[in-house]
Formats: structure tokens, sequence, C-alpha cells
């Protein structure tokens, strides 16, 4: 804000973040609904969960990786 202009980095940053908290609201809802029943789930819905445990841990991983480059990208760019 403070060069009163848009960069393609900035435009590109903005988009991942909400990319990344858009998966990660729409996982995590039935994910914890499933967490809550556990103790009366089928085998489907214990591989549903598995599955949606590593959309979720790679959306963090992701963040992550998106971070480290941010400051590679400013340290190095």
């Amino acid at each position: 804000m403070q060069t009163n202009r848009l960069s393609v980095g900035v435009l590109i940053v903005g988009c991942s973040t909400s990319l990344f908290s858009l998966i990660e609201i729409k996982i995590s809802r039935p994910y914890k609904e499933l967490k809550r029943g556990s103790h009366l789930l089928s085998g489907y819905e214990a591989q549903l969960i598995e599955r949606y445990e590593i959309i979720l841990k790679s959306v963090s991983i992701g963040v992550c990786l998106l971070g480290v480059g941010l400051v590679y990208w400013r340290l190095i760019g």
C-alpha cells in the first residue's frame, strides 16, 4: 500500500493464500464432523478421514513452502 501499486507477485500471493484458505475451510468442516463420530465409522468413512488429513497436511506444507519462497524471493530477488 505504501507504493500505491500492485505487482504480479502480490497478486499471486493473494490468490495463493485465498485458495489455501478456501481449501482448508471446505475440507476441515466435514473432517471435524467425521472425527466427532469417529467411534461409529464405517470403512469408507475411515478412508475419508485419512484422505481429509492428507489434504489438510498438504495445505499446511503448501503454506510453509509459500512462506519460504517469499522469504527467498525477498532476500535474493
